[in-house]
C-alpha cells in the first residue's frame, strides 16, 4: 500500500519505477504546510517547526528514553550534543 501511494503521490509515476526509487525519493504528502520557515516569526505553525527540525542543523537535542510500554520518546529533562 505504502508504494502505491508512493506512486499516486509522484504525479504518475508506475508502480514498479516507485519501488525503485524508494530509497532516493523522500515524498510527504500533507494537509497544511508550513506558514514560514523562520520558526521564531510571530505566528509559525507546527509544520514549520517540522520543516525546520529536519533541515537545520541543530547543536543540542533531547536525550532519548524508554517509556513503560516500551516505546521510545524524547526526554525533555535532558539535553544532549547534536553535533558528533
Amino acid at each position: 500500500m505504502l508504494s502505491a501511494s508512493l506512486a499516486i503521490l509522484a504525479g504518475g509515476i508506475s508502480l514498479s519505477h516507485a519501488q525503485d526509487r524508494k530509497t532516493e525519493t523522500l515524498i510527504i504528502a500533507n494537509e497544511t504546510g508550513p506558514n514560514m520557515l523562520d520558526i521564531h516569526g510571530v505566528g509559525a505553525n507546527r509544520p514549520a517547526y517540522g520543516v525546520a527540525w529536519l533541515a537545520y542543523d541543530r547543536l543540542m537535542t533531547y536525550g532519548k528514553k524508554k517509556l513503560a510500554n516500551g516505546v521510545q520518546s524524547y526526554d525533555f529533562a535532558k539535553l544532549e550534543p547534536e553535533l558528533g
